[in-house]
């Protein structure tokens, strides 16, 4: 009878490392898995950081150029418009000249009057009457 009591016990243990032995595997298998998905989540994470980051510098890049392309429209803008009043200011400033037309002897009437292209707009009759140097003084005062 002790054999069949001892047989009994030792298959009673067997029994028990054997379960002790599959819940620890169990519990092993468990932590892989949780381990495994928290790597996965942290990737994801990591890749969805990434992207924002990309999307970020792609529109900061998209930004830039744009004001590049603004600053250089003005710029050119503001050269066409600088060169074209240039070029209207030197055909204004063409001296022209005024001629007495009754050729008196006197020193000062022989003289010709010149004057700048912008004040002839304002005397329309600049051509019609001859103007000596005292008619502009008395002109100005």
């Amino acid at each position: 009878m002790l054999v069949i009591v001892i047989v009994i016990v030792i298959v009673i243990v067997i029994v028990i490392v054997i379960v002790i032995v599959i819940v620890i595997v169990i519990v092993i298998v468990i932590v892989i898995v949780i381990v495994i998905v928290i790597v996965i989540v942290i990737v994801i994470v990591i890749v969805i950081v990434i992207v924002i980051v990309i999307v970020i510098v792609i529109v900061i890049v998209i930004v830039i150029v744009i004001v590049i392309v603004i600053v250089i429209v003005i710029v050119i803008v503001i050269v066409i418009v600088i060169v074209e009043r240039f070029s209207n200011e030197c055909r204004k400033t063409k001296t022209k000249v005024i001629t007495p037309a009754n050729h008196n002897k006197h020193k000062l009437s022989n003289v010709p009057i010149r004057t700048r292209s912008k004040y002839m707009s304002l005397a329309p009759s600049a051509g019609k009457r001859v103007r000596t140097s005292r008619d502009w003084f008395e002109f100005y005062f």
